[in-house]
């Protein structure tokens, strides 16, 4: 969605629900920022319901964060590299589509990319590895690193 986010993880490329771990414990209060750029995990109304899903915020979306002590959503690294990539695919068009759930059923799912996008490379990189790029060198969400998309 331009704008605010784009999401994934739950699904493949034919939209074939992927199998997942039980949920994660919310992490929101971490002071970390749903700002541009920040990575973080998806969940439902649930505070610790995060298993396969993640975001990539792009734009800053305070809605998302933790507020005096209710859970949010957990940021856990940064784009480094690659935003325009992210915008990108957020512009491409989108629709409803139906997708397979893990154990059979289905559901309608809203605002999918009508072509099929993948990401080819996301890979972790050190605070020095980070040094130089387009956004501030700090590793945030330890001990996770920030993260960079490339083509």
């Amino acid at each position: 969605m331009p704008g605010f986010i784009v999401q994934a993880g739950a699904y493949d490329a034919n939209f074939v629900g992927r199998p997942s771990k039980a949920p994660i414990k919310n992490e929101s209060t971490n002071g970390l920022k749903n700002l541009r750029g920040s990575i973080s995990m998806a969940r439902d109304q649930t505070a610790n319901s995060a298993t396969s899903q993640f975001f990539v915020n792009l734009g800053d979306n305070d809605s998302l964060d933790s507020v005096d002590g209710e859970a949010g959503s957990a940021v856990f690294g940064r784009v480094i590299r690659g935003m325009d990539i992210l915008d990108a695919i957020a512009a491409s068009p989108t629709g409803d589509k139906l997708a397979t759930v893990p154990g059979g059923g289905s559901v309608q799912l809203h605002n999918v990319p009508l072509q099929t996008v993948t990401i080819l490379s996301a890979q972790q990189v050190t605070s020095g590895e980070a040094k130089g790029t387009d956004g501030p060198a700090s590793v945030i969400g330890a001990p996770n690193s920030p993260f960079t998309i490339e083509r």
